[in-house]
This record gives structure tokens, sequence and C-alpha cells, in this order.
């Protein structure tokens, strides 16, 4: 499935604005429905073609700008094409995901292999009502708080949790 979108460069002023460079913002729009992303760069408004959505002018900073957002175009094309080759709904919004680097999250189930000790704990509680109505015995924890276990569990036994970074070399 094929459908277009538009993507359109602009500046955002900011709410009090009064003079100086101002943000230069993408929009993309897919079936009416639009999303908006920064795009990493400002420019003075005198500076500024909305017609044609280039900064306008043949100093070298411009050059550079406008070099800068050709490249974002290709990577929302870029982006486009991977959302049609993937067979996912093209959206504004997903577009906007897939050019940023956004990615869905995934839900992966994995099996972990346990001791014979830890299957005979996990055996006795097999009739508890926690397992009956939800079929599952130990709770299912966020990135977050197993994050902070791994933490305390390296704090404990006195693992660095985060590996000091290597010496550096001094060349004379």
């Amino acid at each position: 499935m094929k459908t277009n979108y538009s993507l359109l460069f602009y500046l955002k002023k900011p709410k009090h604005y009064t003079s100086g460079p101002v943000p230069i913002y993408l929009r993309l729009t897919v079936a009416g429905k639009r999303a908006e992303t920064a795009a990493g760069r400002e420019i003075d408004p005198a500076r500024w073609n909305s017609k044609t959505g280039r900064g306008s002018g043949s100093k070298e900073n411009t050059k550079t700008l406008n070099a800068y957002l050709d490249t974002l175009l290709a990577k929302v094309q870029q982006a486009h094409q991977s959302l049609i080759s993937s067979g996912k709904a093209i959206t504004a919004e997903n577009l906007r995901n897939a050019f940023g680097g956004k990615a869905e999250k995934q839900c992966l189930l994995m099996e972990v292999p346990l001791l014979p000790a830890a299957q005979h704990i996990l055996s006795r509680y097999q009739d508890h009502p926690q397992y009956e109505n939800t079929g599952l015995l130990l709770p299912v924890l966020s990135n977050q708080k197993m994050n902070a276990y791994l933490k305390e569990i390296a704090d404990l036994c006195g693992i660095p949790f985060h590996p000091p970074p290597p010496p550096m070399l001094f060349l004379h």
C-alpha cells in the first residue's frame, strides 16, 4: 500500500520572539494528519524563503543549512520506503517516528532455564491464588525496576555496574 506524504520546512517563532534566529521545524502530512519535529537548526527569518522552505543567499552557512535540510528530506524518503517495505501503516506519526529513529516497543517473552532448587521452590506455590488468577507466579518488573535491582545486586557483590573507562594513553 503506497500512501503519499508531504513535507514542509518552516520557521516556528517562540511566543515572546523579538529578534534573532528562529528554530526550523519539519512538518509531515499524511492523509490530512500532521506530525511535526524540530529540524535541529536555526536561521534568521530575514534569510528564510518560506516558498522554497530553504535558506536564501549564497553564504557558506546558508549552503550548509540547505544541504542539511536536503539530508533530512532524504532521511524522510528512506523512512517512507522502509515503512512501505515493512508493510506498516503509513501515518504521519509512524513516518516521524521512523525518521526520528524511535522504534516501537516490542514485547518479547523469554524462557529462562532454572536450577532444580529454584524449580522446587516455585513448584510449592503452584496453588497460590496469584498464580491461579494471573498465570504468573513472580511479578513482572519494568526495565527501570529491574535495572535498579541489578545495580543493587552488583553493589552487594562488589561488581561495578558501569565499568570505568579504559585508561588514556598519552604519547609524547
